[in-house]
């Protein structure tokens, strides 16, 4: 049986005296050697440890690029030369309240400058902003010229902020803002309850009687809303030469297309697609008439029955132009028509020549010298002073579509009137 070994003065290995020993030796050790090291360094034969601003020993062999920050993660509190990796690692002075722009600060308690300063502002004085950015009153004679009650600084806050505060959509929000809203809100509820009780509404009102009134002015109000698929009323009265296309919301001209009985833009089509909306077309006439043609079922048999009726109605058309010839003729035996029925000669108007220093008549938008009818006056060159109207000074006539009679309306007038004088 072997016996337990035995050091340091005898004594057993493992005990608790012995750990207790051996630790009081490494940390006497420790100090031998950390104040042998202190001397080293101080007589510079040995190179002092790298630390950063909390005091903790840095790798000595993490590269330069590394562990010196660059100038835009610089603080204003860092060394430039020290070496460290904080500029690595997460910023841990952000606060979570994020700092803002200052408001509402009173600028009366600062203290003010007493002469006015070389770049100041020439209105108030001020040296954060110039004369065109100032928000005072102008000045008859501005703090350039008389130094008298200038006023004191801008306050300009320059708050620290991070990458995420610059781009947050709430920051520098106050929620004491959003008070006044609810004070407003709660004012009109109030104002609605006592307008009510005083009325006497609402007291003997049931849940079934609200939900009625609810429903009743849903109801109200759906019935006014107009189909988004309708067209418009005031895109229904459309000119000749335009129609509207409610696809694209745009007119188009006659020619791109036209509109059809349901009121919805057709486009014109050449080729196979016109033919084939001549065959929807005719398919649609017979079936509504009663005849078993479809397009879509049997497409051969309606394309059959579309041409026999395209056939037939050519004949019904060859027909009646014979009818026609047999009665009054062919074109080619037809007596052509003056010359002077079809073609459209162009009246000048005379050249007036006038003298040189002829001064000319001023025209106004009105038409002049227009005699309506038999008429040898224009409308309006008369005025009875009886019956205060106008008339033509020709005939006496008080209607303008009247006929002229000449000088007898002029005797008619004057008897009538003789007549009344007695």
């Amino acid at each position: 049986m072997s016996k337990p070994a035995t050091t340091l003065d005898g004594l057993q290995d493992g005990s608790a005296e012995l750990q207790k020993r051996l630790s009081a030796k490494r940390d006497a050790e420790g100090e031998l050697k950390h104040e042998e090291d202190r001397k080293l360094r101080k007589e510079g034969k040995v190179q002092t440890p790298v630390t950063n601003q909390e005091g903790d020993v840095l790798n000595p062999y993490i590269p330069r690029f590394m562990s010196s920050a660059p100038w835009y993660a610089r603080t204003e509190t860092s060394d430039e030369s020290a070496a460290s990796l904080d500029h690595l690692k997460k910023d841990k002075t952000d606060s979570k309240k994020e700092e803002w722009y200052v408001r509402g600060q009173d600028r009366s308690n600062l203290e003010r400058p007493k002469k006015f300063r070389k770049g100041a502002c020439e209105n108030c004085g001020a040296m954060t902003h110039k004369k065109k950015d100032c928000m005072e009153r102008p000045r008859k004679v501005g703090a350039k010229y008389k130094a008298d009650n200038l006023q004191a600084d801008d306050i300009i806050s320059s708050p620290h902020m991070s990458w995420d505060s610059k781009r947050d959509r709430w920051n520098g929000y106050d929620a004491d803002d959003f008070k006044r809203v609810i004070d407003e809100h709660n004012m009109t509820e109030e104002l609605q309850k006592k307008i009510r009780e005083e009325a006497g509404e609402g007291e003997n009102e049931t849940d079934a009687e609200k939900a009625a009134a609810v429903e009743e002015a849903i109801r109200k109000s759906t019935r006014t809303l107009r189909l988004r698929e309708d067209t418009a009323v005031y895109l229904k009265d459309l000119n000749s030469e335009t129609v509207y296309n409610p696809g694209s919301r745009t007119f188009r001209t006659a020619e791109e297309g036209y509109i059809d009985k349901d009121g919805m833009y057709v486009r014109h089509t050449t080729g196979e697609g016109k033919e084939m909306e001549e065959l929807t077309r005719i398919a649609e006439t017979e079936s509504a008439l009663g005849n078993q043609i479809h397009l879509h079922a049997n497409p051969t048999a309606a394309a059959i029955a579309a041409k026999k009726i395209k056939e037939e109605a050519e004949r019904a058309k060859d027909e009646e132009k014979r009818a026609l010839e047999d009665k009054y003729g062919k074109q080619d035996h037809v007596r052509a028509r003056p010359k002077e029925y079809t073609s459209v000669v162009n009246v000048k108007k005379p050249v007036v020549v006038r003298a040189k220093n002829a001064q000319g008549i001023a025209v106004s938008k009105y038409e002049e010298d227009v005699f309506p009818g038999n008429h040898t006056s224009v409308w309006g060159s008369y005025y009875d002073k009886e019956t205060h109207k106008w008339g033509y000074a020709c005939c006496h006539c008080l209607i303008k579509n009247g006929y002229c009679v000449g000088e007898k309306g002029k005797k008619k007038k004057e008897v009538k009137e003789e007549k009344k004088e007695e």
